[in-house]
């Protein structure tokens, strides 16, 4: 990119004015600022679904007091799924298992 008036530098303090309908913007980020960005908004969206949201295990051991460990070995039985070769729990499902153990 040799024609630096293309270019617009994003910082934090100072956002870029938006461009216009159709117009094209290529942005320049670190590996470190684009994990930050995707972490940034997948955290949004987390918090946004509520009760309806995934869990991950240390999510789940975290929300109902246990090891990891624990959630490990007990995953099935708490209501957990796997989705690819990921355990994820929802926030009802966890309540399901509590009620019905006690």
């Amino acid at each position: 990119m040799s024609d630096s008036k293309n270019v617009i530098r994003l910082r934090a303090d100072s956002p870029p004015s938006t461009p216009d309908e159709g117009a094209r913007l290529a942005v320049t980020l670190t590996v470190a600022e684009l994990r930050s960005l995707i972490h940034e908004a997948v955290s949004e969206i987390s918090q946004d679904r509520g009760d309806d949201s995934l869990m991950d295990i240390n999510e789940a051991a975290k929300l109902i007091h246990q090891s990891v460990t624990y959630i490990y070995r007990n995953w099935r039985d708490m209501g957990g799924r796997k989705i690819g070769k990921n355990i994820r729990f929802t926030k009802a499902g966890l309540q399901n298992w509590i009620d019905g153990k006690w």
